[in-house]
């Protein structure tokens, strides 16, 4: 009886252990599902899944119908997310410098983009893209546009992870900018993962507005859908 006792206690420490490992690898925080307009406009998400960690990835969908504004004076034009620190304080800053798409590891009130790293040189305007920033706690950045892997970057400065973030901010933008589908996630993401959520993401429905949404996938048009109604207008 006492082995049967044994072997009950070692299978339900063992399925403990799956699970907690399951909520780990899985688990995400919705933070934006439905298409919103960042064109002078800022909304703060609170409540961050371990907002604490220094370890984290997040997959965002953006469209833009324009990008002609600069950067200048260390504040980004289009401004798509950032976290705050409790000392007013932003860093991990996803932002755009014209169609160049910048991310900044460093913390401070304002953007020096020698410190940024570059994900792309040519955004595409007037379709959705998917972007995925993976930041592991050794400062290993990964960069993945539409699922695949474009840029890595070993950050070697004396500048660590900080760890006591506060909330996080989408937007604002001068220019006619959208963002969907924010997802974080509180550890990295395989790119068999971020390829999968990128396949699952050109499923999400939009409805019309003005305009046609191409998904394209190695330069070839897999499937096009109207975009927006008036109500994101």
């Amino acid at each position: 009886m006492n082995i049967w006792v044994f072997v009950l206690s070692i299978a339900i420490i063992v399925l403990c252990l799956l699970l907690f490992y399951l909520y780990k690898w899985y688990n995400s925080s919705n933070l934006i599902t439905r298409p919103i307009s960042l064109k002078n406009n800022s909304q703060t998400i609170q409540n961050l899944i371990n907002p604490n960690i220094g370890t984290f990835s997040i997959s965002i969908w953006i469209y833009a119908n324009s990008l002609t504004n600069p950067y200048s004076s260390g504040k980004p034009g289009n401004m798509i997310y950032y976290f705050t620190l409790p000392t007013s304080y932003m860093m991990y800053q996803l932002y755009f410098d014209n169609n160049t798409l910048y991310f900044d590891f460093t913390y401070g009130t304002t953007i020096t983009k020698a410190n940024s790293y570059i994900i792309t040189t040519n955004f595409p305007v007037q379709e959705w893209t998917n972007i995925v920033v993976n930041v592991t706690r050794d400062n290993i950045f990964e960069f993945f546009i539409n699922g695949k892997l474009e840029q890595t970057y070993n950050n070697t400065t004396s500048d660590k992870y900080y760890v006591d973030i506060n909330s996080m901010v989408v937007g604002s933008c001068v220019d006619d900018i959208y963002i969907t589908n924010l997802q974080r996630w509180d550890h990295t993401r395989d790119a068999a993962s971020i390829w999968n959520n990128y396949l699952n993401g050109l499923g999400f429905s939009l409805p019309t507005y003005n305009a046609t949404l191409t998904y394209k996938q190695d330069s070839k048009i897999i499937q096009q859908n109207s975009l927006f109604s008036n109500s994101y207008k």
